[in-house]
Parts: structure tokens; sequence; C-alpha cells
């Protein structure tokens, strides 16, 4: 005869599966699950066969099972970190508002350093991915004719690049922040201007800790329908902006003098950039913090990282 574990709240249990008794720790909906399929397994075994729908029973179930677990854990969000590149280079530096932003909107936020080794574990195991701020060199070819970089290099953005493109052909979320919107933005064919007073100057002071200024968000965008409002109050402080768009990106905001303050792919689940720094807003009621309920909800719909590749 075959046992199954007993149902209740207390968190060490028994799982039965043909002979085999290992104590392990289970969910409700886990212990649910293995009584399942053990009774499936009872059933082959009485019947000495696997029959088409026996076999269709355990993978719906299992197909069920795997959902739930989805939703009920916290998606795992991979941060890329900045380092001071207004210095010496030698530390990694993020806010600590991105990790508690990302925290308050169901997430587990993981910081994420430039080493090459560690870019396949990062596609493989988190479930979306935020770019933050930086100042960096990006290649020249990603400027507007005739433009370059102002900024140094650095080691990010080869393992940035080269997880953002990863994420995107297996249309997993991504949320760009000023630097990680323009990295965004450039792998999906746009251009930068490498500092919007000299290429545009009519604009706003851009490049003012501390200031704010107004957006204003583009109708059925995805940015819209997860803020709810016309416009937002935002900081501002980039020296590099996006100066042409692609095709397959669309402004989703902009500020009052025309500079593109925010982006999405529409033919991805969810990937969108905003050149201000909404982590700054962490803590607070500011309607931009939605954006981080709606990558987190995106990651819960998304599928599950063993279920993807390329």
């Amino acid at each position: 005869m075959h046992q199954v574990a007993p149902t209740g709240i207390d968190a060490k249990r028994h799982c039965a599966i043909g002979n085999c008794k290992a104590p392990i720790n289970l969910t409700d909906a886990a212990v649910n699950f293995f009584q399942l399929l053990s009774a499936e397994l009872a059933r082959v075994e009485e019947h000495a066969i696997m029959t088409p729908l026996m076999w269709a029973n355990i993978q719906a179930r299992t197909q069920l099972t795997s959902r739930r677990f989805k939703m009920k854990a916290k998606p795992r969000i991979a941060l890329i970190l900045d380092e001071n590149t207004s210095g010496d280079a030698s530390r990694y530096e993020a806010s600590k508002g991105l990790f508690i932003a990302i925290r308050d909107a169901g997430g587990l936020p993981f910081g994420i350093p430039y080493l090459p080794e560690i870019v396949n574990a990062v596609i493989e195991e988190f479930d979306g991915l935020v770019c933050g701020g930086g100042r960096f060199a990006y290649p020249d070819d990603w400027y507007v004719r005739g433009e370059v970089s102002k900024a140094p290099p650095s080691d990010r953005l080869s393992v940035e690049r080269e997880i953002v493109e990863a994420y995107l052909r297996r249309d997993r979320p991504v949320l760009g922040i000023c630097a990680g919107m323009q990295l965004l933005a450039c792998v999906n064919g746009c251009r930068l201007w490498s500092d919007v007073q000299n290429s545009f100057p009519s604009a706003l002071e851009h490049d003012k800790r501390g200031d704010l200024h107004r957006v204003t968000l583009t109708p059925d965008t995805r940015l819209f329908s997860l803020v709810g409002e016309t416009t937002l109050l935002v900081n501002t402080f980039h020296r590099e902006a996006i100066g042409e768009l692609s095709k397959s990106v669309v402004a989703s905001a902009r500020s009052d003098d025309g500079v593109i303050e925010a982006i999405e792919v529409p033919a991805q689940n969810f990937a969108l950039g905003l050149q201000w720094h909404q982590e700054l807003f962490a803590g607070t009621d500011h309607p931009g913090n939605r954006i981080f309920r709606g990558l987190i909800e995106a990651c819960r719909g998304s599928p599950p990282r063993s279920d993807v590749t390329g």
C-alpha cells in the first residue's frame, strides 16, 4: 500500500512516492501535489501500464502545481550594479532605493558585478533584470553621427549587454534606469546624444541632481497603463539622452522640452526604460513606483527559468 503525506501546517513532512520515503520541507501545495502524483503512480503500478490518459493527468497536475509555486514564490531580480567611474572605478555602487523598491514590489533583488564568469548564471537563474544608472562610454556607433561619449570606459558594458540581449531573446522582463534605459534603447537600434545641452540647446537643464521636472506619458503604452497618470514629476541628472528612436522602440514619456524620458519595446512582454531614477522615490507614494510592481507581475507571468532556452 502507498502511504501519502498528511496535510497540515507544520513544515516537516514525509512524502511517499513508490516505496521511497524521505523527510523533506514542503508547502501544503507541494504535499497535495505529491499526494496526487502518488495516487497516479499507484494506478500505474496496479495496471502495470502507463496509459495515455494517466500520463496526461500527471502532466496536467505537474504543470498546474508549477504555476501555483511560481505565483507564490518571490521573483528573483538581477540588479546590475554601478561603479565609481567618477573616481578610480575600484568599487561597485548601487542606490539602496533600488533594492528597497524591488523588495517593496514583491521581488528579491540581487546585486550583479561585472564578472564574465557569472553571466550564464544570471541568465539561467533569475526571473527579471534591472539595469541601473551609471556614467560610462558606449560604442561610438551607438551615438548620432559625429558624436562620441565623454564618459570613461567600463567593464560593465560587455557583461550587461550580453545579459540584456539574452533576456530579450527569452522575452524575460527587463527594466532599464538612466544608463540602463540607454543600453536597452541602443541594443534595439536607437542612437544617443552624448550631451543633451550641446545637441539640443533649447532643452531644459537635465543634469542637475536634486531638481525635478514634469514628464508626460504617452497614451496606450505599457508605461501609461502601469502608472495610471498622464504626467509625473521626476528627478533629472543625465548628460546623455536618446537622440534617434528606432522603429522597434516607442517613446512612452517625454519632458516638456521634447527629450525622451521613457521607452518601451512593444514586441517584448516587458522591456521598459526610464531616464529618471525612480528608485529615489522608493518608500513614498509616488505613482511611478507602480512600475516596479509591474516588473514583478511580469516576472510572475513569464515562463519559468528552466522552461526557456536560447
